[in-house]
């Protein structure tokens, strides 16, 4: 495996498993600084905007709805300057989500169920200048929430892990 390759690799499996833990820094050192964080639009504002520090709120708004969060990584694919990750989200709900609007505003709040899930996604990153520029996510968690819609297309497995 060339050296380009590998890097690429390495960058989809911290992309992903930073989200857990990772600080400022932490996403500073594999984001690039214009990253564009295609996270969904029901995101916080501060998740909208552009660099590490977009996925870094991304993080941070995850974890302040759940707790024990962990994701395991099934299956990575890197060709040239693509590489996806297909990985399984672990938690338990301890917190309430809210979710935003397209205006930035709350728009609903999901009430902490306590519930332990584990919800498949497939993440989708592009590189240049040996970072990552941009971070794309497929999922289905909110689709099943009430009075909202399926976002993007996706697969959900929930269940005890």
């Amino acid at each position: 495996m060339d050296a380009d390759l590998a890097r690429a690799r390495t960058l989809g499996i911290l992309a992903v498993k930073l989200l857990s833990h990772g600080t400022a820094d932490d996403f500073a050192a594999v984001f690039h600084p214009l990253a564009r964080n295609h996270a969904g639009p029901y995101v916080p504002p501060d998740c909208r905007a552009q660099g590490p520090s977009a996925i870094h709120a991304t993080s941070l708004w995850l974890r302040a709805t759940f707790t024990d969060l962990d994701w395991s990584i099934h299956r990575l694919v890197a060709d040239g300057n693509q590489v996806a990750v297909y990985a399984a989200m672990s938690g338990t709900h301890s917190h309430d989500l809210v979710l935003y609007g397209p205006d930035g505003s709350q728009q609903q709040t999901i009430p902490a169920s306590g519930a332990i899930f584990t919800v498949l996604h497939t993440y989708w990153f592009r590189l240049a200048d040996g970072l990552i520029i941009e971070r794309t996510v497929d999922r289905g968690e909110l689709g099943s929430a009430p009075n909202n819609p399926p976002v993007r297309r996706s697969r959900m497995r929930v269940g005890l892990r």
